[in-house]
């Protein structure tokens, strides 16, 4: 099939392309922001995680009771 080369044909053409683009353009922005939640997600619990550990508390999921007591007593 050859491309309609006459002033219509062209604008048809651009037109399609331009549609395409536009959605293509939404899909990518849709996928940005979805990694965007999830990135502040992360940084949020890494944060906790550092202050977890700065403070020298059992992190999520560990039981201190079940730890040995330590070495001086």
């Amino acid at each position: 099939m050859t491309p309609d080369t006459t002033p219509e044909g062209k604008l048809v053409d651009l037109e399609c392309r331009f549609a395409f683009l536009e959605q293509t353009l939404e899909t990518l922005d849709d996928v940005v922001r979805g990694q965007s939640m999830v990135i502040d997600r992360l940084v949020h619990k890494v944060d906790e995680l550092m202050n977890t550990v700065r403070e020298g508390r059992p992190g999520p999921g560990s039981d201190a009771s079940q730890e040995p007591p330590p070495p001086h007593h």
